[in-house]
Order: C-alpha cells, then sequence, then structure tokens
C-alpha cells in the first residue's frame, strides 16, 4: 500500500485526467443478455438513492476532525462501496487513526440530518424497480450499508414499497463485505436463486468486483450525481459486463427482448 500522501496525490490525478471507456465501447448496449427472468440484486447508495455526494461531504468533515486529511472527492474515491467495518480499517491502516462508537454515532446523527434534507432516488429507479416488480421479476438490495442507513435511504425516497425487510441484505449480515462475494451470495441463497442467473446492479468498483467473485452478470450504473468522467472505464475495468447512464439504458439491458 502507497504512503497517504501518495495515495491521495494518485485521487487526486485520477479526479483531473478522465479515462475513457475501451476502444469499441461507446456507452451502454445490450451485449450481454442477461437473464430476463433473474434475480436482480441492486446497490443502495449510488445506485437506488443518490446519497454519495451527501454523505462523502459528511464523512470528509467527521475525519478532518480526526485528522485525516481527505476532502469529499477523495472520500468518495477511498471509500465508496465499503462497508463501515472495512471503512474504518482502511483509516487505521493509512493514517493510523481509530473510529470508535463516539465517531459512528456522530456520523449517523449527521447522515440522517443531511438526507432528511437532501436525499433523493436517482433519476428513473423508482420507475424502474416498480415497472420489474409489476413485471414479476425478483428484486432486492445488498448494500454496505447498516440495515438502519439502508431503512432510512428508503424511507425518505419512497423505495422501501419495493423493498420489505425480506428484500433487505446488509454488509453487517456477512463476515466479509464488498468486494468479498458474500453479501451477493447470500442475498441469492436466501431467495433460491442460482448466482449464475442474477444480475447485479452496481455504482462502486469494490461492488463490481463483488458480483464478478459471486459468479454474476454485473451492469455499472453511472447514473448517480457522484458519476464522474472515470467511473464508466473505472467499472469496467472492475469487471461490468454492461454500463447504463441511466435508469431508461438500465430498463433496456435488464431486459434486451
Amino acid at each position: 500500500m502507497a504512503p497517504p500522501e501518495q495515495l491521495v496525490a494518485a485521487l487526486r490525478c485520477e479526479a483531473s485526467d478522465p479515462a475513457r471507456l475501451p476502444e469499441g465501447h461507446q456507452g451502454p448496449s445490450v451485449c450481454s443478455h442477461p437473464d430476463p427472468a433473474g434475480l436482480v440484486v441492486f446497490d443502495c447508495d449510488g445506485t437506488l438513492v443518490d446519497s454519495e455526494p451527501i454523505a462523502s461531504a459528511v464523512n470528509a468533515e467527521l475525519l478532518a476532525a480526526r485528522g485525516v486529511p481527505l476532502d469529499a472527492g477523495e472520500v468518495l474515491a477511498l471509500f465508496t462501496g465499503l462497508s463501515v467495518r472495512s471503512t474504518k480499517a482502511l483509516v487505521a491502516q493509512l493514517f493510523g487513526v481509530q473510529l470508535d462508537s463516539a465517531f459512528d454515532a456522530e456520523k449517523a446523527r449527521r447522515l440522517d440530518t443531511a438526507f432528511a434534507a437532501g436525499l433523493r432516488p436517482v433519476p428513473g429507479m423508482p420507475e424502474l424497480v416498480g415497472d420489474l416488480v409489476a413485471a414479476g421479476r425478483p428484486i432486492c438490495v445488498a448494500s454496505s450499508s447498516t440495515p438502519e442507513r439502508i431503512e432510512t435511504s428508503l424511507a425518505i425516497t419512497g423505495l422501501d414499497r419495493w423493498f420489505p425487510p425480506a428484500l433487505r441484505f446488509s454488509s453487517v449480515m456477512v463476515e466479509a463485505g464488498k468486494p468479498a462475494p458474500d453479501l451477493f451470495l447470500l442475498a441469492a441463497e436466501r431467495l433460491g436463486a442460482d448466482p449464475g442467473t442474477c444480475v447485479v446492479v452496481e455504482d462502486s468498483v469494490h461492488g463490481v468486483e463483488a458480483g464478478v467473485a459471486a459468479g454474476m452478470t454485473v451492469i455499472g450504473l453511472t447514473a448517480g450525481s457522484h458519476a464522474d468522467s472515470t467511473l464508466a472505464a473505472r467499472l469496467l475495468a472492475a469487471g461490468a459486463s454492461d454500463l447504463a447512464g441511466d435508469a431508461a439504458a438500465l430498463a433496456a439491458l435488464l431486459d434486451p427482448r
């Protein structure tokens, strides 16, 4: 692992140097042909709800107060898709700072306030999810967030009606969170789905890697407001079969008939 100052410098360079899509890939397509009846496993933050900029800003402020010199963009690049446990371990590894229960409590309080004031669904996702449910397509959400955070995010955005508790899976339910496949495999097992027929929808590199490791088809979604010019290429490099730039493109990929 590079020293913290080198890592931060690399993150800043990445953010200022837009990556291009691999040659021949012009964005969303329908070349992967996922099972049109398979379980769709949605990530939550940045996929269903447009929470990443809000959460990254809150995290950056709280980390700065504890001597961790990262801005919101760097927090986004480092920690998006990781569980709370993995994030705290990475902070300790890189910066030698132990984040205690007081940090967790303050973060939860600040996020509750910020989400209540400004959290919105990713554009088009409520309609897409509703259409899938109406068509009888099995769905669930598998997130690195805590169960409480998932519940709050879905309730604020009105998505909770499509995702009752039995269809919510949190990283606290497994030993290893994303990028390990455990969470996605647990969701498939609990819902009686063959991992090979499941489709994961993810906006983070760690999430894409987890879906690939689980043996599932992964669609990279770049519809959230946090998506920069490098995200599409990074999701493809992590193993996404295809990209969707918005909910309409995602709908076409999920049902290419």
